[in-house]
């Protein structure tokens, strides 16, 4: 875990390259007693494995060397293009009959693109119809009218094509839950923040035990 937020961090200095050898170097010395004891095992199986033969593991050696000639690897990051790869291939891929992949992805996508477009227009022509109400014969609208319209028009836009969820502010809260009264709020809190981090922590937790491969998959998080 170390490893996996050092080497993610925005600026790397000298000193962060060393920590990141320094915790590859610490999982290396200690590997061993994970599989002694069993605990490293096949995810679909469950079988335990006695061997370390991962090619990423192997790639993680030259991280740090790499750091030095060409930068942070955040900014090398894949996140983009393998969520627009689950998007166009991998969703689509799912609703068919695993024929002719090319072509029924494609259908997909354009019925999927076809589906948005008349959304869209049946919102828009909402206003349309507002303003066949008006007299017909009006050459020039009010300023005013005009800038309304455009604002129901990127409102109507914005509610289809934005996402629907919305992040939460960690730290507004965790500021309004301090500037709360005693015995207002429920206790134990949950939320806690100090500097740049925030912290929202499940009282009782739904997942008590999940391995990181499970969570990154569970939650859609490749970079964890």
């Amino acid at each position: 875990m170390d490893f996996w937020y050092l080497a993610q961090a925005p600026r790397i200095t000298s000193i962060i390259q060393d920590r990141i050898k320094a915790t590859l170097a610490e999982f290396h010395n200690h590997k061993d007693k994970i599989t002694d004891e069993g605990l490293w095992r096949v995810a679909e199986s469950g079988s335990a494995l006695d061997h370390w033969f991962i090619p990423k593991l192997e790639l993680m050696q030259s991280i740090a060397p790499s750091i030095s000639k060409l930068g942070t690897p955040v900014q090398w990051s894949a996140n983009t293009m393998e969520h627009a790869h689950i998007k166009v291939i991998k969703e689509p891929a799912s609703m068919m009959n695993h024929q002719n992949y090319d072509t029924q992805i494609c259908h997909y996508l354009d019925h999927v693109e076809r589906c948005w477009l008349f959304e869209t227009v049946t919102h828009l022509s909402t206003l349309s119809d507002a303003d066949d109400t008006h007299d017909q014969d009006l050459a020039i609208e009010d300023d005013e009218s005009n800038m309304a319209d455009n604002e129901d028009a990127v409102a109507i836009l914005k509610d289809i094509w934005s996402s629907r969820c919305s992040a939460p502010d960690f730290f507004g809260i965790t500021e309004r839950l301090r500037a709360a009264l005693p015995g207002s709020i429920p206790h134990p809190v949950c939320m806690f923040s100090s500097g740049a981090t925030a912290l929202h922590i499940n009282h009782r937790p739904s997942i008590n035990c999940i391995s990181i491969d499970k969570a990154a998959k569970l939650f859609n998080i490749p970079d964890l």
